[in-house]
Parts: C-alpha cells; sequence; structure tokens
C-alpha cells in the first residue's frame, strides 16, 4: 500500500505515466471514520499524512436528482422533499446497531425499488420499514396514505382547478411537495403529456416557492426543451427573485 501510494506502483510494475513523463493517474481513497459505527481501524500516521483529506457531506438536491435520473420511486423523493430531516437518522450513537434498519441514502434507494406498484399500506409499512425502521417508516407510510388521492393526470390537464384546491387542504405543503415530484419523474420519463408548455402552464399556477423547488428538480434534464419555449423566459424573470433567496 505504501509503495503504491509514495510511488505509484504495485511490485514490480511500472507506474502509469503521461506524454510529459509525469504521474497520470491520482491515488484517491474514501473511507468512514472512527465515529461512524463502520468498523473502521485506525490509520498509522504515515499513511494519513502523505494524503491531503476531505470531508464528503452529500446535499439533498444532489440526492434527489440521482434519484430523479434513476427514475426512482416519485413518493419517496416526494417524502424526502418534505421531510430532508429523514435522509439520516437524527440521533449518531450505538443504538443505529441495535436497530439495524436505519435511513440512509443507500436504504432509500433499496425502499424505491422494493415498493415499486405496491401500493397495499400493510405492505408498504413491512418493506419500508425493513430497510429504514419503523418508526420513518410509520411516518413514510401516513404521507403516502395522504398523497395517494392525487391525480397528477389530472392536475396535468387542469392545473389552475387543482391548485386551488389544495391550497384549501391543510396538508398543502406535503401536497404541492407530491406534486412536483411526481411531475418531475413525469418529465424524467419524457411522459408525452407533460410537454415544456405544459411545464411552464403549471409553473405560472404554482406557489412560486414551489414553482422554484420544481424548476431545481427538471432543469437538469432536457434543458434545451424549456428554454425553447416562449414563456419560459417570462417565467424566470417573475421567479428570479425566489431563485435568489
Amino acid at each position: 500500500m505504501y509503495q503504491y501510494i509514495l510511488e505509484g506502483r504495485i511490485s514490480n510494475l511500472s507506474p502509469i505515466l503521461d506524454k510529459e513523463g509525469k504521474e497520470k493517474f491520482w491515488r484517491v481513497a474514501a473511507s468512514n471514520t472512527e465515529k461512524d459505527y463502520s468498523n473502521v481501524n485506525t490509520t498509522s500516521l504515515a499513511l494519513l499524512s502523505r494524503f491531503s483529506h476531505l470531508e464528503v457531506e452529500p446535499e439533498l438536491d444532489e440526492i434527489i436528482s440521482y434519484f430523479l435520473e434513476r427514475q426512482d420511486d416519485s413518493r419517496v423523493i416526494a417524502y424526502l422533499k418534505n421531510f430532508p430531516e429523514d435522509l439520516f437518522p437524527k440521533v449518531w450513537d450505538e443504538r443505529l446497531l441495535d436497530q439495524k434498519a436505519n435511513p440512509f441514502p443507500r436504504q432509500w434507494e433499496f425502499v424505491s425499488h422494493l415498493i415499486r406498484d405496491v401500493k397495499d399500506l400493510n405492505l408498504l409499512q413491512s418493506l419500508v420499514g425493513s430497510c429504514i425502521g419503523s418508526e420513518v417508516a410509520s411516518r413514510f407510510v401516513a404521507f403516502c396514505k395522504l398523497i395517494g388521492k392525487i391525480d397528477i393526470p389530472r392536475f396535468i390537464d387542469n392545473p389552475e382547478k387543482e391548485v386551488e384546491i389544495i391550497l384549501e387542504n391543510q396538508d398543502k405543503a406535503s401536497l404541492f411537495y407530491a406534486i412536483i415530484s411526481s411531475l418531475s419523474s413525469y418529465w424524467y420519463k419524457k411522459a408525452k403529456k407533460l410537454t415544456a408548455i405544459k411545464v411552464v402552464e403549471i409553473s405560472h399556477v404554482l406557489p412560486p416557492e414551489f414553482a422554484v423547488a420544481f424548476f431545481k428538480m427538471i432543469l437538469r434534464k432536457r434543458t434545451t426543451e424549456l428554454t425553447a419555449t416562449t414563456e419560459f423566459d417570462k417565467l424566470m424573470t417573475k421567479l428570479g427573485i425566489y431563485f435568489d433567496e
């Protein structure tokens, strides 16, 4: 290991160099920390001193974009947008080992795969609980029950009327997160019903903060289709102050 790190080679194999004779590859290592309960052994100071050390902290928007790109379950995306505190365990101690199933981004991805096309709430509770624990699973199932009555095709057909109905609901924030997450999944899947023109139309009637969140989720995909619509510039001007915030 020391030879590979110091000299860029293993045993008698020569290091790989570029045309200028410089080392062609960086040596990069990833590890948990000693506090992560992940069977990490203490590394010697000699080895540590030969690395530069960075701590990586994932952001919710990056994870959401990854889930959208993989076309993961929109219920998971909507829940995490609404309850980002459940992306990771709230308390980081020995109880994580006792509970066995805990919420992590990888576990949420497992959830998305397991519950695809599953509507039965009891089965949903069991499957989700097996990945992220019963406590978070109960909150997730309750959220799915709340948003289960949302009809996305109907919303796309008449967004102004549907928005008015949702604004009268006491759980409107959760419902709007479910709407924009489902619409984002439609956009990533290139559903014919959700055109770029329809996206702009819907964004005009959504509350501004949710319109901005919606665009942040979809602008990574099929961007030229959106910017080519005649009303796109007007919408961006309208929402500009919220993007700045």
